[in-house]
């Protein structure tokens, strides 16, 4: 018996004193090494990282640090055009930006408590769609100039995509269509355009 515990003790204290029968294996170090793309996950040797817009690292398939791919917010988007008439008047918007939530493009502008939204799929062709369709196309209007602010959801319509440059990141094209709201209320926006880059 009193062998036995003399071997194991000796065992233990040759196993202590290699240095590589303590370490830590990559990808569960909690550090950034090796060929890792985060903290332990990415590269050839770990399990993918998980995609997360919000961790200040540059993985998945994003093109900045949080932002681009097909899951983040588009980096650095930049409206050149986008404009309307709202039945029959000239929406002049004052702020505008270009979001991408789920893989589908969201174009906004707002003037005068008035929002204007037209969505269409990050993937999207050249070609006319209409509204509504089964693929994540549409518009929105909001109107909070109103008590209580009304909401119309567009129930029919046309998206046209006349460019929609993969290399460049640049989409142009033009909208129409009727929205309508939970009351029954309709609203009419006609002669839409918008261009942008992402």
């Amino acid at each position: 018996m009193h062998n036995l515990f003399l071997y194991g003790l000796i065992i233990f204290v040759i196993a202590s004193c290699n240095p590589e029968a303590n370490k830590i294996p990559p990808c569960f170090n909690g550090v950034k090494d090796g060929n890792e793309t985060g903290i332990d996950c990415g590269g050839p040797d770990c399990d993918p990282c998980e995609i997360s817009c919000i961790d200040q690292l540059l993985n998945g398939d994003e093109e900045g640090v949080d932002c681009g791919g097909t899951i983040c917010n588009v980096c650095n988007p930049i409206v050149t055009e986008f404009s309307a008439n709202i039945d029959g008047a000239s929406f002049a918007n004052s702020v505008n930006s270009v979001d991408l939530v789920n893989k589908v493009f969201h174009i906004s502008g707002i003037s005068n408590n008035v929002s204007l939204t037209v969505m269409i799929p990050a993937d999207i062709n050249p070609g006319s769609y209409e509204i509504p369709t089964d693929e994540d196309i549409g518009g929105a209007v909001s109107d909070g100039s109103v008590v209580p602010p009304l909401f119309y959801t567009a129930s029919s319509g046309v998206i046209v995509i006349t460019t929609h440059d993969k290399v460049n990141k640049t989409v142009k094209g033009t909208f129409e269509f009727i929205g309508t709201a939970s009351g029954g209320e309709t609203i009419v926006v006609s002669n839409g355009s918008f261009r942008f880059t992402y």
